[in-house]
């Protein structure tokens, strides 16, 4: 899957969300996949990371998800 941060524009014009904090807020609807491909992003910052744990476990209860 592709970097979930990443987004397209109008004109085909491609962005990437980068502060922690915007990247935190779409965290809470990704699904289960986009969770595991933002996992994957490069230079991903500790709370962002921290966020999508915590998702992980909210939509995968008992899991062995850190």
């Amino acid at each position: 899957m592709n970097n979930p941060f990443r987004y397209r524009l109008y004109d085909g014009i491609e962005v990437e969300t980068t502060g922690a904090d915007d990247r935190i807020r779409k965290v809470r609807s990704f699904s289960v996949d986009q969770c595991y491909a933002a996992l994957g992003v490069r230079d991903l910052q500790k709370t962002v990371e921290n966020a999508i744990h915590a998702r992980l476990r909210k939509m995968l209860p008992g899991s062995e998800v850190k």
